[in-house]
């Protein structure tokens, strides 16, 4: 709860009319749910202004409004309207410079109250699935409170902090980023007790040109987290290894390759259903089989185990929650379709790293029947997505594809590839765009025993395709 004395306090906004500073009240953000008595907060968006939207946050409920600019006389008069209409007394106004300023001083004053320990989540791969791991693990400890999906921005941060109880134990924030600076302004809200950098790969390379430019701005999770904070690092990455050295903070190291550091994964055997690895924590060794497939999600428990071992989470829960960790939606997930064959469904995110993951793991499934694969465009590379997409061409003409489907612009850069690896054309197929009939020429291909692999951008939205293998017990939104 809050009163109108720590918003004035905070955000420093200037009184157009107020009451009773000592009433206590939500803060809100979405004008379309109801909520009696709340304070809305008028955010500006690239596709919407919350200031356009005021008389029906009013209607719901609101009390009162955070505003950065003056209202128009159409809302002023519906709000005056609606006044009447409901009997409630007029909202009273804070006018402060910014209500994107707001909400990030907003949530770094209450971030500040919280006894939680706040856990921040970087990297150009993994991020995600590193936090639902983390999730997982310090859930058996303790109160947990985390983003959903990738609610990982400038807005989703805040929103998180904000939406945290008061008595939770762990805040686990994933941070996310496409441009200098971003990391650092969500670190110093966020003020994090311990920090990981999964890895630094080409992920967002179109806005940064190289990859020594994206770990410089992947480094500000490192650079601006508090002196008392506790870094996380992995050992098996050159730059974030490299940064190691710069810091002062008390480090925890994680590497498949080290033996020497704080967590060390050694891979035992790896198939579709299940991931089997002997881990060794701060010298305690124990083996563990989960229902994962793939092995570089390896990188992603160690990234997951070491921030929550840097969180005192003790060794017992920390295995506990380990055994619990499971695939989720889109990142490696299996489907099994109601004609008997298989469905691998890596349709969250991808890149040239993690393209080139999966098709090395399905390299190792055994498959009774034909291989297919649907592979969408890789967002965000810029110039050099051409390259990249020759690269992948290349990558997946590694594998014995009975046919491929390339969905996205680059197209021809895939195919040049695709055709430096596999003497035929005749099982390539190419589309600029996703389209219904393609779908429905590659399905009637797909026989029981088959295994069709679907890969691509969130943007490329491949779900599509699940829902036209007809997908047992599976849902087309995370």
């Amino acid at each position: 709860m809050w009163k109108v004395s720590d918003l004035i306090n905070v955000t420093k906004a200037q009184v157009l009319e107020v009451y009773d500073k000592n009433l206590q009240f939500d803060l809100v953000f979405d004008s379309r749910k109801k909520n009696t008595g709340s304070v809305f907060l008028a955010l500006k968006g690239d596709q919407f202004d919350a200031h356009d939207f005021l008389p029906q946050a009013f209607t719901n409920g609101a009390i009162g409004f955070i505003i950065h600019q003056k209202l128009t006389k159409e809302v002023q008069d519906q709000i005056s309207e609606l006044s009447k209409q409901l009997n409630r007394p007029a909202p009273f106004y804070l006018q402060v410079q910014d209500t994107l300023r707001a909400l990030h001083q907003l949530a770094n004053f209450y971030r500040k109250s919280l006894k939680a320990k706040v856990l921040g989540v970087a990297g150009s791969n993994g991020k995600t699935t590193t936090k639902e791991f983390l999730a997982t693990i310090c859930q058996e400890a303790g109160k947990t409170h985390y983003s959903s999906g990738s609610f990982n921005n400038h807005w989703g941060v805040p929103f998180t902090i904000l939406s945290c109880p008061e008595d939770a134990d762990y805040l686990i924030l994933e941070m996310g980023m496409n441009h200098s600076g971003e990391l650092k302004q969500l670190t110093e809200i966020a003020q994090p007790n311990v920090s990981v950098l999964t890895m630094v790969g080409v992920e967002h390379i179109e806005h940064f040109g190289t990859l020594e430019k994206i770990a410089e701005a992947e480094e500000e999770i490192f650079k601006y987290s508090p002196t008392h904070s506790i870094l996380v690092i992995n050992k098996d990455n050159f730059f974030t290894n490299e940064m190691s050295a710069r810091y002062q903070n008390k480090k925890f190291y994680f590497s498949d390759k080290e033996f020497t550091a704080d967590v060390f994964f050694k891979k035992i055997d790896s198939s579709k259903f299940h991931l089997d690895f002997e881990a060794t924590i701060q010298g305690q060794k124990e083996k563990f089989s989960l229902n994962l497939f793939g092995e570089h999600n390896l990188t992603n428990l160690m990234a997951a185990a070491t921030t929550a071992l840097a969180a005192n989470v003790s060794y017992e829960k920390l295995s506990s929650g380990l055994k619990k960790c499971k695939g989720y939606w889109g990142r490696n997930q299996w489907i099994k379709s109601e004609k008997g064959f298989d469905i691998l469904f890596d349709g969250y995110n991808s890149s040239p790293e993690s393209l080139s993951a999966l098709i090395e793991n399905v390299k190792k499934i055994k498959v009774k029947g034909n291989l297919f694969a649907v592979i969408g465009q890789m967002k965000e590379l810029g110039d050099l997505s051409a390259k990249y997409h020759v690269e992948a061409g290349k990558k997946v003409s590694e594998i014995n594809f009975k046919s491929v489907w390339f969905v996205g612009e680059d197209f021809s850069a895939f195919e040049k590839g695709f055709l430096e690896g596999s003497e035929s054309k005749n099982n390539l197929i190419l589309s600029d765009s996703y389209k219904d009939s393609l779908a429905l020429q590659m399905v009637t291909m797909l026989e029981p025993d088959d295994l069709v692999i679907i890969k691509g951008s969130r943007g490329v939205a491949l779900e599509r395709f699940v829902k036209q293998c007809w997908p047992i017990d599976f849902s087309d939104k995370k």
